[in-house]
């Protein structure tokens, strides 16, 4: 998904003369190498017709290139419930175990969560002998779950100036003056 939508993203810069046409056109042929039987996308025909727009130019603005951000939109909303209902198939009509496990694992990456923290997810999971289902049913509460915010101290070796950072600070850094002011020295003798 975030590849397809970088793609979107790179059509837009090589409009404004960022990236070359042909850099787009190099992801582009990229991505139709290794986007394959990719089930969370949707169905068969509307992953042939990725397949088709990928395999042209999708200059921005055009109709493909509209057409490609239609079908994101589409495929990032239900992507990991496509996946589970794949998963529902019986025997050869069910996703590949590996591609199952990368797609879906670079999905949750793409949102956002934490490689440490799927792995402990994955982990605890599989020490329940939880099965394929299962996994998808909590891949989709991953993925639906709403964003969280976190409250990050940060030790830093050196402070910058204090003009410095709270120029390029935001309003969630909060730099003490103290923490500006240079180090006491200290005499042992």
């Amino acid at each position: 998904m975030l590849a397809l939508e970088e793609l979107l993203e790179a059509g837009f810069w090589a409009r404004h003369r960022v990236l070359s046409a042909a850099a787009v056109d190099w992801q582009r042929h990229q991505l139709v190498k290794v986007i394959g039987p990719d089930f969370g996308l949707g169905d068969r025909d509307l992953r042939a017709e990725l397949t088709a727009l990928l395999n042209k130019p999708l200059p921005d603005p055009s109709p493909a290139h509209r057409r490609l951000r239609e079908v994101i939109a589409h495929a990032r909303s239900g992507y990991l419930s496509r996946w589970a209902t794949a998963v529902a198939k019986p025997g050869e009509h069910r996703p590949q175990p590996e591609r199952l496990a990368r797609l879906v694992t670079a999905h949750l990456l793409d949102l956002g969560y934490d490689a440490t923290h799927l792995a402990t997810w994955i982990g605890s999971l599989s020490r329940r002998r939880a099965s394929t289902e299962e996994i998808l049913e909590q891949a989709i509460a991953l993925g639906s779950a709403a964003p969280r915010e976190f409250a990050v101290l940060a030790a830093l070796e050196s402070a910058p100036e204090l003009g410095q950072a709270q120029k390029h600070g935001s309003n969630n850094v909060v730099i003490p003056p103290a923490a500006c002011a240079p180090p006491e020295v200290f005499s042992t003798g």
